[in-house]
């Protein structure tokens, strides 16, 4: 069972037991990060979880900072047919619905072999900065991977992050979901909601970030809760703007 007030490493887990049940071939399913192992971990301030997941390499969101610009054709068709086939299999094999979805979710595979081996040789030689706390524990800095020597060797996009997704295939958990300005029409207004909303996340994920277009709802909803319009009133105005009023029998 998920306490009723999970952390997102609690969730996650149960995610990940869940998904170790069920019995499929489907494509989708060898593009989610996989879990190896988890412990915990107690220390002053209680028990801690911890997973050990598949070492990758770097976020789409860190990718797209390197090249700014829009992802050619292929790699775009490339990600968004593994995103889909992910989500096709979480939501009709699993009942899994990912809330979640954003550049920062989606990893690059670990392609080249060699930089695991050059990231255990470089923290031997020069070992992360770390600093001890109340002598109950060591906080170190996290080390990134190098870039790949060959271009061929970014690897491939995979679904990660379930710290917030949600079992079953309709949810009423309220308007606490989904990141704020790519929230789905039915969260923001509490209605019940189901699968529909990871692929609104999809759209906004497209059009935002990868294609460097940002959707019409985002953009307008930003410049509204600047002037303290609440998220429901913005949806409703940009709605509005896009449709305009609704024909009334009178005017038929």
């Amino acid at each position: 069972m998920i306490p009723e007030f999970p952390t997102a490493t609690e969730r996650e887990l149960k995610i990940y037991e869940h998904l170790s049940q069920v019995d499929s071939t489907h494509p989708g399913q060898s593009l989610i990060r996989e879990l190896y192992d988890s412990f915990d971990l107690q220390g002053s301030a209680g028990k801690h979880h911890c997973l050990v997941l598949q070492s990758m390499h770097m976020t789409l969101l860190e990718m797209v900072r390197l090249n700014p610009r829009p992802f050619d054709l292929p790699l775009l068709k490339l990600t968004l047919k593994r995103l889909l086939l992910a989500l096709d299999f979480l939501h009709n094999e699993a009942g899994i619905i990912h809330t979640d979805l954003k550049t920062d979710n989606l990893m690059l595979t670990l392609e080249d072999d060699t930089m695991l081996a050059d990231f255990a040789k470089a923290e031997a030689k020069d070992p992360s900065p770390r600093k001890q706390v109340d002598r109950s524990r060591t906080i170190y800095r996290s080390r990134r991977f190098r870039r790949p020597l060959k271009g061929n060797s970014y690897g491939l996009p995979i679904l990660c992050d379930f710290g917030e997704a949600r079992i079953g295939k309709t949810q009423e958990s309220g308007p606490f979901v989904q990141p704020h300005i790519y929230r789905a029409p039915e969260i923001i207004f509490e209605m019940p909601w189901g699968s529909a909303v990871d692929i609104w996340n999809v759209e906004c994920l497209v059009t935002k970030t990868i294609a460097a277009l940002f959707p019409w709802s985002c953009i307008r909803r930003l410049r509204l809760s600047r002037f303290g319009t609440s998220l429901k009133a913005s949806t409703c105005l940009e709605t509005y703007s896009i449709l305009k009023a609704p024909t009334t029998l009178s005017n038929i």
